[in-house]
């Protein structure tokens, strides 16, 4: 379908900076509450399990409102909706990690999933609607710069618990930040009118077709590693490994890093090499990451394995998310919305199966099974059939 609607080049310039400055925040949020983890398990007295949990019902409950999120996005619009899902996510994250209590931590983690996903959702339509009008591809860069938020809310994180900040105080004063940021950003995004969306004409909800679904398996796997070195990395350093607070951060940090540089340098890579050499490569270096993780005596080793995890894992749910939009027999809507769904419950499961593993027996264990799940990735690529079509844009 034709577009009709256009923006001058300044008005545009705006709108990227604007989607850029979106995916930034959420980055931010989701990098301070993963470095902060340690902090909030060790003040709340929280075992794994009940960590596990508490990660759970901001998944299950953020899966289930995605449905709603893509309703409310159809009918008032991804600028108007994100205009409220973004500062709230910022508020429920940030009272999230200050939680005083356990059955207020178990409260908040629940509020905390009602706005995760939909704001995700609503950064991905923003930055979908973006490209729309633009008519040229530019969700590697937005994906790069929720990596960069990643690893600044890291960073942050990190610094703010060497200072001790890390009770909720320091995470206050970063969230009022980010809560202007956001205002912003939802206010200076373009979107297109509710009535011309292509989701006002298809499914809100795919279950994949066999053509998708072996695409969806290896998605739901990739998502599941990231899901799962985010919410458990610093505590792994932590309590595994016995790093200092500051070296413990670092393992997202550095996981962060290599995500950003990857992805806006995925590019160039993925027309030399093709999609079906990088996901094998990709899924083997998750596996050799996460035994050096694990393996590894020294904590900085460790932490530099999970460098090695996020080179591997960088590129591989874009490159699905492209070969699921180009899926020969399958309108482009559906296989990504049916990719969505999967990638989705792959960062969510991914969190409290670790939890669980790691309380039945230990973290080593736990990410040791990520290890399986690197090779799986690997040998599924190397039984599909890939195109050239399939690769992204730089």
């Amino acid at each position: 379908m034709t577009m009709s609607i256009s923006f001058d080049s300044a008005r545009m310039r705006r709108a990227r900076i604007a989607v850029s400055l979106a995916f930034l925040t959420f980055g931010t949020e989701v990098g301070l509450w993963f470095a902060h983890i340690p902090e909030v398990a060790r003040r709340l007295a929280l075992d794994p399990a009940q960590l596990g949990l508490g990660i759970l019902s901001i998944g299950v409950i953020g899966l289930v409102m995605q449905s709603v999120a893509g309703v409310a996005i159809a009918r008032f619009g991804s600028r108007r909706t994100m205009l409220v899902l973004l500062p709230v996510f910022v508020v429920m994250m940030t009272l999230l990690i200050g939680a005083p209590s356990q059955p207020i931590f178990f409260v908040f983690a629940a509020l905390s999933g009602l706005v995760t996903m939909p704001a995700n959702v609503g950064n991905n339509t923003m930055a979908a609607e973006f490209e729309r009008l633009r008519g040229r591809s530019a969700m590697s860069s937005f994906h790069g710069f929720f990596s960069v938020g990643g690893l600044l809310g890291s960073l942050l994180g990190g610094l703010l618990i060497a200072a001790d900040y890390g009770d909720g105080r320091g995470a206050l004063v970063v969230g009022i930040v980010m809560l202007l940021v956001s205002l912003w950003a939802t206010v200076n995004a373009v979107e297109i009118a509710p009535a011309t969306r292509e989701s006002q004409q298809g499914p809100r909800f795919a279950i994949p077709p066999p053509a998708l679904l072996g695409i969806c398996l290896l998605v739901f796997c990739a998502a599941l590693v990231e899901g799962s070195v985010g919410d458990w990395s610093a505590l792994y350093l932590d309590t595994i490994k016995h790093a200092d607070p500051v070296l413990a951060a670092s393992g997202y940090t550095l996981f962060s890093i290599a995500m950003a540089t990857m992805r806006f340098a995925g590019g160039p890579i993925v027309e030399r090499l093709g999609p079906r050499a990088l996901i094998v490569g990709g899924g083997s270096l998750i596996a050799a990451g996460m035994l050096i993780v694990v393996l590894s005596p020294w904590p900085l080793l460790s932490a530099l394995g999970f460098l090695v995890v996020a080179v591997g894992a960088s590129n591989i749910v874009p490159l699905l998310t492209s070969a699921a939009a180009n899926t020969p027999g399958v309108a482009p809507s559906i296989g990504v919305a049916a990719l969505t769904t999967f990638m989705t419950l792959g960062l969510f499961t991914g969190p409290p199966v670790i939890g669980f593993i790691a309380q039945a027996w230990d973290l080593g264990i736990a990410f040791g099974f990520l290890a399986v799940i690197g090779i799986i990735v690997a040998v599924g690529a190397a039984s599909r059939r890939w195109h050239r079509a399939s690769t992204p844009d730089a």
